[in-house]
């Protein structure tokens, strides 16, 4: 059957309902009411094509039911009210009962909802969206804002809008054996992953001109990409997949589940993530003086991609998790001026460089980790650089001023590049056999920014050395005698190079006069008598 006339009804309703394929004519159906259109349930090509405009005036509900065949709309299909389309309810099995939905026409209605056996390819302008693929999948491209209200298919699944938002609500999105894409094209358009969650069975993609919000959980069995152009990336929800990209125009703070994690923001604000599993960083970047926070509640971090926060922008590497839980840095950091923080459960191998003018502070927490380096190239640099451990500390540094700490095991060989004061804590071992071990082209001069209370140096038990070494040598150097109030203390009085030291000793002030450098192999031993 095809109409070749207006069809109108200006005071009701319009059904047509042909046991054979149906063709609505260019000159189309006009009604204040219903409009329902229902083709065949045969062995033939029983499809609903619809060529020419298809309004109901008032808001009447529009219907379109192919049973089992192919819906093709090539003209727009509009109401006030809902549009239901279905190729779902036949019974026809045979090898044309395709039941598609496609076309070139929009269907607009303030509820439209898409059944289809084997895939759906529309466009639509609707409030609220469902749509069923089937077999097949959904492509949906959406004039302006819509919220989805369940949205399947066992193919690729894709929505987007040309100029409008896209909020997938509280019933799940997804593709059950492929791609998943949500698209929010426009000035000011954002995408909101709803309470009921997003799902792809390969990879999911969230990009938004403007901002993301994720309220529900993202999952990707591959790997998860989301974009936000002027906006943010933010929300209480979930992101899980194997591999997660996220690029923010003015900020990042998620929470994830990942193996693999990048992140970038292109303008300003802070990257901010709170990860729930072992991960490893393949890269962050925060522009215009942005922070970045990557803290992980249980699992170890691995870095193996550059973290950079520009400007004054803070770097935080936490692991909060059991004590297996270290930082490996295998990439470089780097802030302008801003501090760089690394505080592990377990302990802190620094395998690339660590580079800022702020402060360096590593912490590692548990009795068993340390600060350990891959190279002596792998170099830290900060206006102050502070070391802490529970199990030796080894370390490349050009600070202006350091301290270090370390406690239960292990030895602390640093190797300075330049001078560097000691901060008024000094280098403190209290492990019971470690050594402290200073070296340096540039010499090391304790107390030289803490005036009169010079810095401290602390040996651990009796058997600890402490040695300062210099490639060259310049100008005598002195170890002068402690202040009175150090001697009641019980601090050294008076020393020269070469003397025994007391082993009862524990706490060693001195200082080099001038800008002398201690010659190369100065030691003091708490093991001599």
């Amino acid at each position: 059957v095809t109409t070749t006339g207006a069809i109108l009804n200006t005071g009701g309703f319009v059904s047509i309902t042909a046991h054979s394929p149906l063709t609505i004519g260019a000159a189309g159906i006009s009604a204040s009411g219903a409009i329902t259109l229902i083709t065949g349930d045969s062995a033939a090509e029983d499809d609903l094509t619809i060529n020419g405009d298809v309004l109901s005036t008032a808001g009447g509900l529009i219907t379109l039911t192919a049973n089992d065949d192919d819906i093709i709309v090539n003209a727009d299909v509009s109401t006030s009210g809902n549009i239901t389309a279905s190729t779902a309810a036949g019974t026809d099995t045979t090898a044309d009962g395709i039941g598609t939905i496609s076309g070139t026409g929009t269907l607009e209605g303030a509820a439209v909802s898409l059944t289809s056996v084997s895939g759906v390819d529309v466009n639509t302008a609707a409030t609220t969206l469902t749509a069923d693929g089937g077999t097949g999948g959904v492509t949906i491209v959406e004039t302006d804002d819509v919220t989805l209200s369940g949205v399947t298919g066992a193919g690729a699944v894709s929505i987007s809008t040309t100029d409008g938002s896209i909020d997938t609500g509280a019933a799940l999105v997804t593709s059950t054996g492929s791609s998943l894409t949500l698209e929010a094209n426009g000035i000011d358009s954002d995408v909101t992953v709803g309470a009921g969650n997003i799902n792809g069975n390969t990879t999911v993609t969230v990009s938004a001109d403007d901002a993301i919000v994720l309220t529900g959980t993202t999952t990707a069995v591959t790997t998860a990409t989301l974009a936000a152009g002027t906006g943010s990336i933010s929300g209480a929800g979930l992101i899980t997949a194997a591999t997660a990209g996220l690029t923010g125009g003015t900020g990042i703070t998620v929470n994830t589940d990942v193996t693999n994690l990048s992140a970038v923001n292109t303008i300003s604000g802070n990257v901010d993530i709170t990860e729930t599993n072992g991960l490893t960083l393949t890269g962050a970047t925060a522009a215009g003086s942005g922070n970045i926070v990557v803290d992980l509640t249980d699992g170890a971090l691995n870095v193996t991609g550059a973290v950079v926060a520009q400007g004054a922008g803070t770097i935080s590497l936490t692991t909060s998790g059991a004590a297996a839980d270290s930082i490996t840095i295998g990439a470089a950091l780097a802030s302008d001026s801003g501090a760089i923080t690394i505080i592990s459960a377990d302990g802190i191998a620094v395998n690339d460089d660590i580079t800022t003018t702020g402060d360096v502070i590593l912490t590692a927490t548990a009795n068993t980790g340390g600060i350990s380096r891959g190279a002596a190239t792998d170099v830290i640099t900060g206006g102050f650089v502070q070391l802490s451990s529970s199990n030796g500390i080894t370390a490349t540094t050009e600070a202006a001023t350091l301290q270090a700490a370390n406690a239960t095991a292990g030895n602390i060989p640093i190797t300075p590049l330049s001078a560097s004061a000691l901060a008024a804590s000094g280098v403190n071992n209290t492990s019971a056999t470690g050594t402290v071990s200073v070296s340096a082209g540039g010499g090391l001069p304790p107390g030289a920014a803490v005036g009169a209370d010079r810095a401290l140096v602390a040996l651990p038990g009796e058997h600890g050395i402490l040695t300062r070494r210099a490639a060259t040598t310049t100008g005598t150097p002195a170890l002068p005698a402690a202040p009175a109030s150090r001697r009641k203390q019980g601090l050294v009085a008076h020393m020269r190079m070469g003397r025994s030291v007391s082993p009862r000793i524990s706490l060693l002030r001195y200082a080099v006069s001038g800008t002398s450098a201690v010659p190369t192999s100065d030691s003091v031993s708490r093991s001599q008598r």
